[in-house]
């Protein structure tokens, strides 16, 4: 209903040739599909009305200059993205238009952050956070904490853990019904990353049903039954899961694409059909700031040791932009299990047992698991590092009751780690 009367504006505003009000039409429009996972349409709104601006100097001119530069921020034009904040920051701040100054603060430091500049970019969004906090601009403070949590995200799992925390008080706090339902499901996930895996579906279980209109009952329905399949192997929770990822089959935003893309390659892998990992992760180019999809995938290529596919996917993760530790661990993964698979086992021991020691400090402990495991499974126990990687691993998936995961590392896991029973 909001997107009819938006677009009736904008014809109507078009029609009777008024600059600002078509500016205005335009931006609200573009708002309204940003807000609501249909990003791919805001740029063609914005991009005519934009260009037909011979200057940025009023509140409205602003305001769709902000909109587009999140837009591109969004669909992943990020370069796109920084340009057109660095037109409308000037304007904005000798306006004094402090909202419009932080949100571009926020869209530009997101944007810098996926370039492979990511100190900037947490730099800047600390500084959007106190001039928001300054000027009581709560959701804005709120943006910016959740866009803080991918960016350092690249770097420390740990640190984004703590960024979402604080996000979630913040939300309670204003009482932001969908920022609170998101900082829950964050939380929730963060304690499967932990290995907590009954703390998880307690919180995800505790939310109230009258809350989860629109899009949460299949994101917590995702989550629920993501967190039931890892507790108990069995096929039906697998299925649920997918059947809640339909819900947003048909969508045209990369975004969404490209969540879509690492969610199903990650539920292949804890399913331990690698060739399908391969297959969903193939299904988008688009990365957040840390490359799930491509994490996936490495880990699925090293498991089979498929060669091709392995250094497909390691091209890729090359490619990929992102900076910061938790990166470059995972690149650090790929050359071992390149390594591995020519042959190299010193070469593939001592890249692995870096990416370890890397991970040990930024990434979640399932991450960890997941490539003591392949070391353990690539290098072979009889190597001490391999041996004590694999070790590891099994005392972690022990004290996180997940029958699922005894069941799918078991190669990389201890010769005498008993078999759960999964239905």
């Amino acid at each position: 209903e909001a997107e009819e009367y938006a677009r009736q504006a904008l014809d109507y505003y078009q029609g009777l040739e008024s600059a600002s009000g078509v500016v205005r039409a335009a931006t609200l429009l573009a708002r309204i599909f940003n807000d609501h996972s249909r990003s791919d349409e805001a740029p063609p709104v914005l991009e005519p009305v934009f260009e037909a601006q011979p200057n940025i100097e009023t509140s409205e001119q602003v305001a769709l200059g902000a909109e587009l530069a999140r837009s591109y921020m969004l669909v992943g034009e990020l370069q796109n993205a920084v340009d057109v904040v660095d037109r409308v920051l000037l304007p904005a701040e000798q306006s004094e238009m402090i909202a419009e100054v932080v949100d571009s603060l926020i869209t530009r430091a997101t944007a810098i952050g996926g370039l492979g500049r990511p100190k900037e970019g947490v730099a800047l969004l600390q500084g959007a956070i106190r001039l928001a906090e300054d000027y009581d601009l709560p959701h804005a403070t709120m943006r910016a904490l959740n866009n803080l949590a991918f960016v350092v995200g690249a770097d420390d799992a740990h640190a984004q853990e703590a960024a979402q925390a604080l996000l979630l008080d913040h939300a309670e706090r204003v009482g932001d019904t969908a920022r609170i339902l998101d900082g829950v499901a964050d939380l929730a996930v963060a304690r499967v990353n932990q290995g907590d895996l009954a703390g998880a579906a307690e919180m995800l279980e505790e939310a109230d049903p009258t809350e989860l209109t629109g899009q949460w009952p299949s994101v917590y329905g995702y989550w629920l039954a993501f967190v039931r399949g890892l507790q108990t192997g069995e096929a039906r929770y697998w299925e649920e899961t997918e059947r809640h990822l339909s819900f947003w089959d048909g969508s045209t935003d990369p975004q969404i694409i490209g969540l879509l893309a690492g969610f199903r390659s990650w539920a292949c892998v804890y399913q331990g059909d690698y060739g399908g990992t391969l297959d969903a992760a193939a299904r988008s180019d688009w990365d957040p700031l840390f490359p799930f999809r491509i994490h996936a995938a490495i880990q699925a290529a090293a498991w089979l040791g498929d060669h091709e596919a392995l250094a497909g996917v390691a091209a890729q993760l090359r490619e990929h932009r992102g900076r910061g530790r938790r990166i470059k661990g995972l690149r650090l993964f790929a050359d071992a299990a390149q390594a591995s698979l020519a042959g190299d086992g010193e070469a593939a021991a001592r890249l692995f047992s870096d990416a370890i020691a890397l991970w040990e400090q930024t990434a979640t402990g399932l991450e960890l698991v997941l490539l003591q495991a392949s070391f353990a499974k690539m290098a072979g126990q009889e190597h001490p590092a391999a041996a004590a990687a694999a070790a590891s691993a099994y005392r972690w998936i022990s004290e996180s009751g997940s029958a699922l995961l005894l069941d799918v590392l078991r190669e990389g896991l201890p010769a005498e780690t008993p078999v759960a029973a999964s239905g």
